[in-house]
């Protein structure tokens, strides 16, 4: 049961924190400047493809994305 609770909630809490600021600037950059340069931008900082595809192909956001 542990497992399926935390899976449910996984979208609402970062499981890496590595890559957690510069996975903010890149929401921030998508709304300002579009998708295109907020990957860019991510990328070449690092963020795993996967995971900028899923922050930046989603309209769902954390509470925590503008703190």
């Amino acid at each position: 049961m542990e497992t399926e609770n935390k899976d449910k909630a996984s979208w609402i809490q970062r499981t890496n924190t590595r890559f957690e600021s510069v996975v903010k600037r890149g929401v921030s950059i998508s709304i300002f400047e579009g998708i295109r340069e907020a990957a860019r931008m991510m990328s070449a900082e690092g963020v795993p493809v996967e995971v900028s595809a899923r922050v930046l192909g989603h309209n769902k956001r954390r509470a925590t994305d503008w703190m």
